[in-house]
């Protein structure tokens, strides 16, 4: 997992050579076996080794040293307590801390690749590979920093490149945090005066010294490590490490522009910064280093400064200005010669980031003029507001200030006016003055409104948001800009949503669907629809995409047109896509109203780039995360009351189950491509890996907290003790499971092989039975705790499903016509839970037009409805949302126990940039 020049350590550090004969492949240290000894560092050795319990690969460091030594433990025990303390996808995952003979562990995950030392090159790394690794380092250590842990030995060797091409932080056998109660020794000599540890060359001046070290220390060793990035030279480097200590402590690094000329100026002065000698006038924080490296990333694409030309000798300053002068009499008669010979090369462009917002900013709208843009921002605290502002000019002004979400702003052609949608009331659309005054209500229940290209109509649709835009269900208009009657735009198609104006206003871009068939016509075409009438031209789209391996991105149902410009070189149709794991921008080239050829790509970066504004020579985006975390919500608790954050770092959280005294919440977290098995207690925070997989789908803790059932790679049907330990498999191929009874022994799942009824299998024998015929589709089962009522999901149409409740006797479910509906089947719900005393259900539910949590009470023995349904929490917001999933998915459920309600939310944030064409 890491490496190090002989020599490179201290002194005072261990030899591995010496305190241990290595391991031959073969030998067994407990349940693991060698493969491969793949490093030397100076705490032990790292061994490729299989782990013949769990059957994977695992990096095995094994200490220098006896175990038996308190002070060999106590390193140990340091080392993985703070490694595994931090839970981030650019960290390495710790598995296993264990002592086998003479010998003390640590069980790591295996990462396929190499180290950062032998990714580096003379002339230092291409700017995108430095840039995403860069970040990825400082993005490691702000959350090393925020859990008080200082690397203390960060080196391009203790940092893996994955096969994917992620960096991880590795090798914390030096790191320093806060002491453990009761252990005052351990922390006496990690901070003793005198005492160095690191490695030299990219150990701070303090740390030199043998001086007290904080996190300004690992910002040093982060700008040692970017220097040698940026240039593929050693910042201190020297022959011996006494020579590069003295370095250190002494002398400044050749100026970086002196060895990589068309590094940014700006992350010359960054690194400079890092490597200063007083440790009080570094970067404080290295959050603020990812939020930098991520700014100069952005403006990158400017035009480099031209390079500083040395002044000559004196004495021959005279031949130096001859010959400039003959050089640039020569240069402007060939550019001369060849202007008029050859066309223009191509233009220059630049990036500007034109907010720089904490929470949300999105969904930019230009003025035709591209002087003004407006946008959607919670800058000011609370909901989304209508914002605008003069490019390059004065501040921005908020223009609206509705404690609902306002969003999708468009500006006319003229920038006078400004049509958006609010989400108060179920939806609607307003047009508002560019500078503020009072909003005009045009139209209840619009999405997306834009104006026309002469300022005289808006265009907008109306229906549900969601992945079928099934027929009769999304329907596209245009109204007078002042008000009026809507007409039906593209009558011709059976769902039409998202109209985009053409450059000359004769035409509506609309996502749409001929066919009422689903079959017929899977996936939904950008339709032409002429204005004010005729027949809708199709364009072919999804057949584009496939060519380009172009796919939906993460927060949409589809891919969308974002908007249609036109200029000198013709017009083009711009869009968000994903390839990968980022989602950039495309254009369409257009001939006239059909593609002129395949989509070619705008943006190249690896985040997420959309809601797309342009103009003839100005681009204007919203750069956007997406984050899933875990929250709690007081279940008898006003819907206003805030909300409580459990989970809060840079992987995802999915699929929450409470314990029924809500005392422990099992969950998967998705960290570099795959998942991990978690349980937390929710007293003390403290998560526990339980199992690290590459899919591990839906996980249901068992009321008693004792038990956890799941679905892992091979569709096999596991479960797992939550006090940890190998998992078994129940079954193969027979379901996905939706719930498992308070003691653990039964676990109901959602078969495979037939997804309409309901299985309930009994581990004991582990064989699947049918607990409820399927009537229509059913899916969702949960048991009461004594098992005698399951209440579940059934599908009435494609946008509507319907609650029920039925008793359990004998094993099996009372028949349909037995069954106690407990929603109107009118809209979309999910996820039914029990409430711990059995006389209330909690679920999901769009009957607001909405995701948003619901209760129903019911009667203790019956359990028919009890009056009408009850908002727990409203989640109307564009930020935090559970609809940021493109499905209506069982990743984000609820998960009920004691008095609170657990989620897996979806939080957005962003800022809008901007992308200029220098003639």
């Amino acid at each position: 997992m890491s490496e190090s020049a002989p020599g490179s350590r201290s002194s005072n550090a261990p030899d591995p050579a010496r305190a241990f004969a290595p391991l031959n492949p073969g030998e067994r240290l407990g349940r693991y076996e060698m493969q491969a000894l793949i490093g030397k560092g100076g705490s032990g050795l790292v061994y490729r080794a299989l782990d013949t319990d769990l059957r994977r690969t695992v990096a095995l460091k094994i200490l220098a040293g006896d175990a038996d030594d308190p002070g060999s433990r106590r390193r140990l025990l340091q080392e993985a307590e703070l490694a595994s303390s931090l839970n981030h996808p650019n960290i390495v995952t710790v598995h296993e801390v264990g002592l086998a003979g003479p010998h003390a562990f640590i069980a790591m995950e295996f990462l396929e690749g190499g180290t950062l030392r032998q990714r580096l090159k003379p002339g230092g790394l291409p700017r995108p590979q430095l840039f995403s690794w860069a970040i990825q380092i400082a993005d490691a250590l702000s959350a090393a920093h925020e859990a008080g842990i200082v690397h203390r030995d960060l080196k391009p060797g203790n940092v893996m490149i994955s096969a994917r091409g992620a960096a991880k932080v590795v090798d914390f056998g030096l790191a320093k945090g806060g002491p453990r109660e009761g252990d005052e020794q351990a922390e006496e000599t990690r901070t003793l005066e005198g005492y160095i540890s690191g490695t030299s060359g990219y150990m701070a001046p303090e740390q030199a010294e043998g001086k007290p070290v904080d996190a300004r220390t690992d910002i040093f060793a982060f700008g040692c490590v970017l220097y040698e990035m940026a240039t593929g030279a050693s910042a201190f480097g020297a022959a011996s490490p006494a020579a590069a200590l003295a370095n250190v402590l002494r002398n400044e690094p050749p100026p970086l522009r002196t060895l990589a000329p068309h590094t940014p100026p700006a992350l010359e002065r960054l690194i400079e910064t890092c490597l200063r000698k007083d440790p009080a006038t570094r970067w404080r924080s290295a959050a603020d280093l990812r939020l930098m490296l991520e700014l100069i990333e952005k403006d990158a694409a400017q035009p480099a400064p031209a390079a500083v030309v040395q002044s000559p000798p004196r004495h021959r300053a005279w031949q130096a200005v001859a010959l400039l002068a003959l050089l640039l009499a020569g240069a402007l008669a060939g550019a001369l010669y060849w202007k008029s010979r050859s066309p223009a090369g191509p233009p220059r462009t630049r990036t500007i980031a034109l907010t720089a917002d904490t929470g949300l900013t999105i969904a930019p709208s230009l003025s035709a003029d591209g002087r003004l843009v407006a946008y959607a921002s919670d800058r000011a605290g609370g909901s989304l507001d209508i914002w605008v502002q003069q490019i390059g000019g004065r501040a921005p002004i908020r223009v609206t200030s509705d404690p609902a979400d306002e969003t999708d702003p468009h500006l006319s052609p003229d920038g006078t006016r400004i049509v958006f949608r609010s989400q108060k009331n179920g939806g609607s659309i307003w047009i508002v003055p560019a500078l503020g005054g009072e909003p005009m209500l045009l139209v209840q229940g619009g999405r997306n409104p834009r104006f026309s290209p002469d300022g005289k109509y808006v265009a907008y649709w109306t229906g549900r948001d969601g992945s079928r835009l099934a027929s009769g269900r999304a329907h596209a208009w245009v109204i007078p800009a002042g008000g009026g009657q809507p007409e039906p735009l593209g009558g011709a198609l059976s769902a039409a949503g998202y109209p985009l104006w053409s450059p000359a206003g004769d035409a509506a871009l609309v996502l749409g669907r001929r066919s009422a068939d689903l079959t017929a016509e899977p996936v939904p075409d950008w339709y032409l629809v002429p204005f004010p009438k005729g027949d809708p031209t199709p364009l072919g789209t999804p057949s584009l995409f496939r060519a380009d391996r172009l796919s939906v991105p993460l927060t949409q149902y589809h891919i969308l047109p974002s908007d249609w410009t036109s200029g000198p070189e013709g017009s083009s149709i711009v869009f968000s896509a994903r390839t990968g794991d980022a989602v950039n921008l495309w254009e369409l080239p257009m001939d006239g109203r059909r593609p002129a050829g395949p989509p070619t790509r705008i943006t190249s970066g690896s985040g997420s780039d959309s809601y797309a504004a342009a103009t003839a020579n100005r681009l204007a985006f919203a750069d956007t995360s997406l984050q899933f975390d875990l929250w709690a919500i007081p279940a008898g608790a006003p819907a206003s009351s805030p909300l409580q954050r459990l989970t809060d770092d840079l992987s995802w959280e999915f699929f929450p189950s409470l314990s029924r005294d809500a005392s422990k919440v099992a969950y998967v977290t998705a960290r570099s491509g795959s998942n991990a098995l978690c349980i937390r207690d929710l007293a003390s925070g403290r998560e526990t890996i339980l199992l690290s997989a590459g899919r591990i789908l839906s996980p249901i803790l068992s009321g008693d907290g004792a038990t956890i059932a799941f679905l892992d790679n091979d569709d096999q049907l596991s479960r797992i003790a939550t006090q940890g330990g190998a998992a078994s498999t129940i079954c193969r191929n027979c379901g996905s499971p939706v719930d498992i009874s308070f003691d653990g022994r039964r676990v109901l799942v959602e078969p495979f092989d037939s997804p309409e009824d309901i299985r309930e299998i009994d581990l004991a024998g582990g064989k699947p039975r049918t607990l409820v015929p399927a009537r229509e589709a059913l899916y969702s089962g949960h048991l009461s705790r004594d098992g005698s009522w399951v209440v579940f999901n059934a599908v009435k149409s494609q946008d509507a499903t319907q609650l029920y409740v039925a008793r359990v006797e004998n094993g099996k479910a009372a028949p349909p016509d037995q069954w106690v509906p407990v929603s109107d089947g009118r809209s979309v719900h999910q996820g039914p839970q029990w409430a711990p005393d059995e006389n209330r259900i909690y679920y999901l539910s769009e009957r607001d037009g909405l995701r948003c949590v619901w209760s129903q009470r019911l009667d203790p023995t019956t359990k028919k409805p009890l009056g009408e349904p009850e908002a727990v929490r409203h989640f109307h917001e564009v930020r935090r949302s559970f609809q940021h999933l493109r499905s209506f998915d069982d990743r984000t459920r609820l998960a009920v126990g004691g008095s609170v309600v657990v989620v897996a939310l979806g939080e957005l944030r962003g800022n809008i940039w901007l992308r200029e064409t220098l003639r």
